[in-house]
């Protein structure tokens, strides 16, 4: 309360009073400057220099209030020193009571002159601070904003990150195929860090590459953002075009299958959260890399023969039907060979069944080394073989028959100091010069092998 007095009184003195005394002076000009033209005779000269004086005061007090003290100040405050000299060398006994307010009231302007001065350095320093304060507050929130954006930002990365690391999950379960789980492992690394080049590598055994070769050794992602600068890498053993590089291993049946890798020849271009990443998707990689190696080997197991790693006879039966639909539509022609082993019962006799089966497995052999990746051959039963020639004419598949009979003739296979040698007998058929029907064609083939068989064996039959 004793505050707010203090401030109304000061604000009454300053405002209330300063706005009646200018008017008073006003007014009192304004009657000197009428009798003064009239040629009336102005008695009250010591009221006019008293108001002057007054008035000059006033000024100054209010040229102190706004800090603009200069030339025209001091003027004033000799003029007002003149006025109170000219008040008291010709004083008039009826006026010495207003003097004496004249002088008390310009002490008591100058003092709350003063007193107005202490306290406006005393708000403008405490306003000051309060200004720095709420700028530095400002300054913080809008930092803090950003930072709070930049979060937000981050975070709709991860999220977005995490969603399609969801959609791999859901792709990899759906692919039982090696090709398309690799090329999608490929392409997520890919998109998602999108950055660097990416390579899935399982040649890294071949190389000489010092990323790979710690990574085979620590079994452990790898970060480098600057080769020149990470002491683990020299530089004469890393490659020239690779300053950034995060890698994760493919790890299934407790080995290193592939190496997933992002590369670059810019420095510092990933980071800790890129390869975390890069990690998840490797170690999804390798479940589903694994899963369909599985399959991969309960298929095979399925569809081929234990003993000598060949097709067995039905899945040969159906790819001869798919082959002949395949044929058919694109004019093509192929040839079939069924193929028997001779007197193969005198083997076992003889010999035992382990040995008749190593036979079988080196006869297998040799057969698959002497055809085309793209040919077909199974074990049909027992000591009997086909195969399927594709795109070979009947004279071709007939060279290609006489060509395996001799490499078979010839092959010995040794047994405890035994060198047990086998012929085979083969009949050929063609499509669609003998038939278009997988039964007309192992028909055709099976009686090219009897008359092989009749004609003294170790022959080509067609």
């Amino acid at each position: 309360m004793k505050d707010t007095i203090k401030e109304f009184l000061r604000w009454f003195s300053i405002h209330f009073l300063g706005i009646i005394i200018f008017s008073l002076i006003t007014l009192e000009l304004i009657s000197f400057m009428q009798n003064y033209y009239l040629g009336v005779p102005y008695e009250k000269m010591s009221h006019l220099f008293a108001s002057l004086s007054l008035y000059l005061m006033l000024s100054l007090f209010f040229y102190f209030l706004t800090d603009e003290i200069g030339i025209a100040i001091f003027i004033q405050m000799i003029v007002f020193v003149g006025a109170l000299l000219f008040l008291f060398l010709f004083p008039r006994p009826e006026k010495a009571f207003m003097y004496s307010i004249y002088l008390l009231c310009f002490i008591s302007f100058s003092f709350m002159l003063f007193l107005f001065d202490l306290k406006t350095e005393s708000l403008l320093g405490e306003y000051q601070g309060k200004l720095e304060n709420l700028q530095i507050k400002v300054i913080d929130i809008e930092t803090s904003i950003e930072e709070k954006k930049e979060k937000i930002k981050n975070l709709k990365n991860v999220l977005d990150r995490y969603s399609q690391l969801q959609y791999l999950i859901l792709t990899l379960e759906e692919s039982l195929n090696i090709e398309k789980i690799s090329y999608n492992i490929l392409e997520k690394a890919k998109n998602l860090i999108g950055r660097g080049e990416a390579k899935l590598d399982s040649s890294f055994w071949e190389k000489e590459d010092c990323f790979d070769q710690w990574i085979l050794k620590s079994r452990r992602p790898l970060i480098c953002n600057d080769r020149e600068m990470d002491w683990m890498f020299p530089t004469y053993l890393a490659p020239s075009n690779i300053n950034s590089i995060i890698a994760s291993p493919l790890i299934y049946q407790d080995k290193i299958h592939e190496i997933l890798r992002l590369e670059s020849e810019e420095k510092n271009l990933f980071s800790e959260d890129d390869l975390r990443l890069l990690s998840i998707i490797a170690d999804l990689g390798s479940i589903a890399l694994s899963n369909a190696q599985y399959y991969q080997k309960v298929k095979e197991l399925s569809i081929t023969d234990p003993l000598t790693g060949l097709y067995i006879q039905k899945f040969f039966k159906e790819r001869l039907g798919e082959e002949i639909k395949r044929s058919y539509r694109s004019e093509q022609t192929f040839s079939l060979i069924m193929a028997d082993l001779d007197r193969f019962k005198q083997v076992n006799d003889t010999y035992g069944h382990p040995v008749g089966d190593v036979v079988l497995r080196e006869v297998a052999l040799g057969i698959q080394k002497n055809i085309r990746e793209t040919d077909m051959v199974c074990r049909y039963g027992g000591e009997e073989f086909a195969f399927l020639l594709l795109k070979t004419p009947k004279k071709r598949g007939i060279e290609i028959a006489e060509k395996i009979r001799k490499i078979i003739q010839e092959h010995k296979v040794e047994n405890n100091n035994h060198k047990i040698s086998v012929t085979i007998s083969m009949g050929v058929s063609n499509y669609p010069e003998d038939g278009s029907t997988t039964e007309q064609l192992i028909e055709k083939a099976d009686e090219a092998l009897y008359r092989a068989k009749e004609e003294g064996r170790n022959k080509v039959k067609t």
